[in-house]
């Protein structure tokens, strides 16, 4: 091939690499890859253009080759492991990347990068060494090379602190994420575990603080604002965590947000607010104990007695399916309704609660017959002209006494009686 059309095809890929236009790179490093394999410089860079458009296995095999020519070089095998971690296939990334750190015991990125894949396998001890290891040789370095690997001091320490909070090893948890703080604070996630880790070990103050400038990192996060709430009820200001759950827009409030919105209407003495919060709650989420229990407490405080027993009963077979483990709080509030009820005698019918509430008439279709109650404890309450008392005309706007009722299709009123 012409010498100069070679320098030419070379200049164009360097640029192309340069501008991260890497499918122009690919294009031109491997046709001056085919014509010699032996160039290191351009065999890498065109593994690296192939890893960043994730051709990952054209990767592999551009960097096994450059590793069988440069075996005793650590940052090959380090490479290959990178592309299987970009894959999810951590025991191959760990395997290779085992291999770069017996070229180099001490390579940073590869220590991460496998310690981060061993929490992925679910080997925490091995992964804690690998941490507790990388963090020890950032350390060592001299000052200047500090700051250079001070991202992957900052990444280790962030995991290492946030192994141990998913253990619930809060105390060794929190000097590894105040120095990722130290190193990284306008990161919203590093930010926001320190102060999880700061609550659960009683500093409310500390927690609302980096909680509260995670926020200001990147406003509306929904996990954020839950905890955030959650340190100001641990301080006892239930009004300011009101407002703050009010800051995370309805639609974007997932099944834990509910939960926790209707357990603080609950410490508010209003179990009204907290019900339609907490069926939300559980209709998100079929599988949380919690929130089925947080749900029976609100039934109950609204005299919903059977609702209540079902929903006691529904938490403590929830623990037990997925926990191997009873529910002693559910279990004394189920045993108190079921003995109380059954010596109701005039109870026919166990599968629904009857019972008369108040509302207003918030939406009639005279055609099709049918509409909507809005009671008075939040709830959206259909009905139909049948159960209409006496001969009278149903109109929006219109206050009504009503007999609610629990029905697989939502709440419905069976008994309407118009009061003005």
């Amino acid at each position: 091939m012409d010498k100069t059309y070679s320098i030419d095809k070379l200049s164009e890929g360097l640029k192309a690499f340069q501008e991260c236009r890497w499918q122009d790179a690919i294009r031109l490093l491997g046709e001056l890859f085919t014509e010699d394999p032996s160039n290191i410089d351009i065999a890498g860079k065109l593994g690296f253009a192939l890893s960043q458009a994730r051709e990952l296995d054209r990767a592999i095999e551009i960097f096994k080759h450059i590793s069988s020519i440069q075996p005793n070089h650590a940052i090959w095998p380090y490479m290959i492991g990178y592309q299987f971690y970009i894959k999810g296939d951590w025991a191959q990334s760990i395997e290779w990347f085992d291999r770069a750190l017996n070229l180099n015991s001490d390579y940073i990125k590869a220590l991460y990068r496998k310690g981060y894949a061993q929490l992925r396998l679910g080997q925490r001890e091995d992964a804690l060494e690998t941490l507790h290891y990388c963090i020890e040789v950032c350390e060592q370095l001299p000052q200047a090379e500090q700051q250079t690997n001070r991202k992957y001091y900052a990444k280790a320490n962030f995991l290492l602190g946030k192994a141990y909070l998913n253990v619930g090893l809060s105390l060794k948890a929190r000097r590894p994420l105040e120095v990722a703080v130290s190193f990284d604070g306008d990161d919203l996630d590093k930010r926001y575990e320190l102060g999880k880790c700061l609550l659960q070990n009683g500093d409310a103050d500390g927690a609302i603080e980096q909680l509260s400038k995670a926020n200001s990192l990147k406003a509306g996060v929904d996990y954020v604002l839950d905890r955030l709430a959650q340190a100001l009820i641990a301080k006892g200001d239930l009004t300011k965590a009101e407002e703050t759950y009010k800051m995370i827009p309805e639609h974007r409030r997932r099944a834990f947000v509910l939960k926790n919105m209707g357990a603080l209407y609950l410490d508010l003495g209003q179990p009204n607010k907290a019900l339609p919060i907490l069926k939300q709650a559980v209709k998100r989420d079929h599988s949380s104990h919690n929130a089925y229990y947080l749900l029976g407490k609100a039934l109950e405080a609204l005299n919903q007695k059977e609702a209540a027993r079902q929903a006691y009963s529904k938490a403590i077979d929830l623990k037990q399916q997925h926990y191997g483990r009873d529910f002693p709080d559910a279990r004394e509030r189920f045993t108190q309704l079921d003995s109380e009820l059954s010596r109701i005698s005039t109870v026919t019918d166990t599968t629904n609660v009857n019972r008369d509430e108040h509302g207003v008439i918030g939406y009639y279709n005279a055609q099709r017959g049918f509409g909507f109650i809005a009671s008075n404890s939040g709830e959206k309450v259909f009905f139909h002209i049948t159960n209409i008392v006496g001969n009278v005309i149903p109109l929006e706007g219109s206050s009504v006494i009503f007999q609610y009722e629990d029905s697989d299709k939502g709440p419905k009123a069976t008994r309407v009686e118009l009061i003005s």
